[in-house]
């Protein structure tokens, strides 16, 4: 285990699936998310906004219907070439739930996951 594992809140799960990031007074980027945890993803795409820049971001979960499209709200928390890793913030219940799912059903240790939750509404 490295210090930059000590120091995640969550467990990064990959993931495959398309995503926009909606930043004010900008373009919408396209791309594709590499990990997804409840705290955050990494996002791989040609374009990414500056460091700190809030935006919303759309994840096309697996499935079909609106009810696979999760919204949240975020920031840019560091970029690079290829991608940019982004902060959730004010996640609502719904969403929440929405991610939880996906991440055990896409992670082999679940019961961590949902400990790490846990201690997150806590």
């Amino acid at each position: 285990m490295t210090a930059t594992d000590e120091r995640r809140r969550f467990t990064r799960v990959a993931v495959d699936v398309a995503a926009r990031i909606h930043v004010p007074d900008g373009p919408t980027i396209s791309g594709r998310v590499a990990d997804l945890s409840l705290g955050g993803i990494r996002v791989a795409s040609d374009a990414i906004p500056p460091d700190g820049a809030r935006c919303a971001i759309e994840l096309d979960l697996p499935g079909d219907g609106p009810a696979k499209t999760l919204a949240v709200s975020g920031a840019i928390v560091r970029g690079w070439e290829q991608g940019a890793a982004l902060e959730f913030r004010d996640i609502d219940r719904d969403a929440w739930e929405k991610m939880l799912d996906v991440l055990t059903s896409n992670e082999f240790d679940r019961a961590r996951l949902r400990r790490e939750a846990l201690r997150a509404e806590t």
